[in-house]
């Protein structure tokens, strides 16, 4: 959408090319069928000036409540009335210049019916390329609305899913710490912990970050779960340079550390295994986090958490249709993959 001063100018601009146009076509035919005219370049040029200022009252009528409050076979009407009637005032005006003895170069008064459809037809001409940019311009601003309306839906669906990613971790990061209460060294580990990894969480961020920036702040958060577990946690992380660079939604990976452990049952006396990896493959992205659960069964799998399912509509939002995520259960460990294309 165009701002009033940069329409205002490519109007005059607009303008100045049309009846530029016109000029050189007009003295090109001239020219070819009526050499001998004398004058004919002034002639040509009084014409065009006349077309210029006849054209910028088209455009101030037009511009008029009277216009705007008809659409249709009504304002087009209404627009050939105003050209038929600028055109007959032109002829006027030749006809009293000939009448007063003031003869133009040309003969242009003595023209009579031609010249008053030659004008009509330039005028209509005008208008259908005036009314014609206005509704391409109209067109294009209820697109950007639409497509603002569109963007502000998914900002506002981006924001009820994020907070859905994480709804037990400060919980659980609080129960830890009771847990480890008798030991001041252990409390204050996991205090800094979770104080480092909810800096983390209250930075600002773009909608798309470098996964290594997530992988780094992971380390503080599975401090802070560890003393969840009572210690039996055993996690491995292996991501290649390049897949570190790949921007991805923030929070990618968490949601999936979160379902590992919202997994693990209470009384297991076994270590939660974790392993997270990341690599470039066949122009994606492939984020792969697998867990031990004694619910990993493939008769009975156990669900996906509230997170991992916010998740994938999140990362289908943000890096479309291609973005994809696949869960696999096999064999006591659950395989949660994420897919992003690299363009």
């Amino acid at each position: 959408m165009l701002s009033t001063d940069r329409r205002e100018a490519l109007f005059w601009i607009l303008q100045t090319l049309f009846w530029t146009g016109v000029g050189v076509i007009g003295l090109l035919m001239t020219l070819a069928f009526k050499s001998a005219i004398p004058g004919v370049g002034l002639t040509i040029f009084i014409r065009m000036a006349t077309g210029f200022v006849e054209t910028a009252v088209l455009r101030e009528l037009y511009r008029r409540s009277l216009f705007r409050r008809r659409s249709g076979p009504a304002q087009w009407l209404l627009a050939a009335g105003c050209c038929l009637a600028l055109a007959m005032l032109e002829l006027l005006m030749m006809q009293l210049c000939r009448v007063a003895g003031l003869a133009l170069p040309g003969g242009v008064e003595t023209v009579g019916i031609r010249l008053l459809v030659v004008r009509l037809f330039i005028l209509a001409v005008w208008s259908s390329l005036y009314f014609t940019f206005h509704v391409l311009e109209s067109a294009h601003a209820l697109e950007l609305r639409t497509t603002k309306a569109e963007l502000d839906a998914r900002k506002n669906e981006l924001r009820s899913l994020q907070a859905q990613m994480n709804p037990h971790f400060v919980f659980n990061a609080l129960s830890g710490v009771l847990a480890c209460k008798g030991d001041a060294t252990a409390v204050q580990e996991v205090t800094q912990g979770l104080a480092d990894y909810l800096r983390f969480l209250l930075e600002e961020t773009r909608p798309l970050e470098p996964l290594s920036r997530e992988l780094d702040a992971l380390e503080k958060y599975l401090t802070v779960q560890s003393s969840h577990v009572g210690g039996k946690l055993v996690c491995r992380m292996k991501c290649e340079k390049a897949a570190g660079t790949v921007m991805v939604p923030p929070m990618m990976v968490q949601p999936m550390l979160e379902d590992a452990f919202q997994h693990r049952a209470q009384a297991d006396d076994l270590p939660l295994q974790i392993w997270v990896t990341a690599r470039i493959e066949d122009r994606f992205l492939r984020v792969t986090v697998s867990h031990t659960s004694d619910r990993a069964t493939t008769e009975d799998p156990p669900p996906p958490g509230k997170g991992v399912r916010a998740l994938e509509q999140r990362i289908r939002l943000l890096l479309g249709p291609q973005a994809a995520m696949e869960r696999q259960v096999d064999k006591g460990w659950i395989r949660v993959t994420i897919h992003v294309p690299l363009t």
